[in-house]
């Protein structure tokens, strides 16, 4: 996924605006509206880096 956003890849946006059941989330949270919308990269690629963290094993470590 990190490839498709350092990517700037076309088909990750459509799914993030239009596709994805949780669209407007994520128009909300990863872009900027100044009458065009602006990907804030950092803030999700940070986002599904925390995401993998959370579903893997060290989750489960107390």
């Amino acid at each position: 996924m990190e490839n498709y956003v350092l990517d700037n890849d076309e088909r990750l946006f459509d799914f993030l605006l239009e596709k994805s059941q949780f669209k407007d989330k994520y128009k909300k949270e990863f872009f900027k509206n100044i009458n065009t919308f602006i990907f804030e990269k950092e803030k999700f690629l940070s986002f599904i880096a925390s995401k993998s963290l959370n579903e893997s094993y060290t989750s489960y470590i107390k």
